[in-house]
């Protein structure tokens, strides 16, 4: 027999709201792929834009989310190596504003201030580099999401308090 059809069966729409619901309301945790050079620019700005090419992951922070900023590079392909995290911030701006000049996302980020450390020291650390020797693949992504835990243990090298980000802090 089956289900009678009403909002909570019809193509999953009482389970996919709850769903958006909860993520509303859940900090999440990103790492954000720039080169150091875009980082300080964001900083200055107060803004965080997506990697060139890459809003799939970007339209997915809410207001409250955490991002943590890892900078392969000084510059964007001409940069010398740096393999650090650079910057850490908030997202305080669930709404995505079109850049006019670029026709890029951005949204507000409040950046906490924070000290530069190398991934190198991290490594063995990580949960979302599973295989220690190949660590810089998951670098290939743009902006990808973390555990809770791994941003804390890259906010504590920083030189961050938990209590600077967590709810609502920034």
């Amino acid at each position: 027999m089956a289900a009678p059809l009403g909002p909570e069966n019809v193509f999953g729409y009482k389970a996919s709201y709850r769903a958006k619901m909860s993520q509303a309301t859940t900090t999440r945790y990103w790492v954000n792929i720039v080169s150091f050079n875009h980082v300080q620019q964001g900083v200055a700005k107060g803004l965080i834009r997506p990697s060139r090419g890459d809003t799939g992951g970007f339209k997915s922070l809410s207001n409250g989310d955490c991002v943590v900023f890892y900078s392969p590079r000084t510059h964007f392909r001409e940069g010398k190596p740096l393999q650090e995290f650079t910057a850490l911030g908030v997202i305080d701006d669930d709404r995505l504003d079109q850049l006019q000049s670029n026709d890029t996302d951005q949204c507000r980020i409040t950046f906490l201030p924070s000290k530069n450390v190398s991934i190198r020291g991290l490594v063995d650390d990580l949960t979302f580099l599973p295989d220690k020797e190949k660590w810089a693949l998951p670098f290939s992504k743009g902006l990808f999401e973390i555990s809770q835990a791994d941003f804390e243990r890259i906010a504590q090298a920083m030189g961050i308090p938990e209590a600077s980000y967590s709810s609502g802090n920034a």
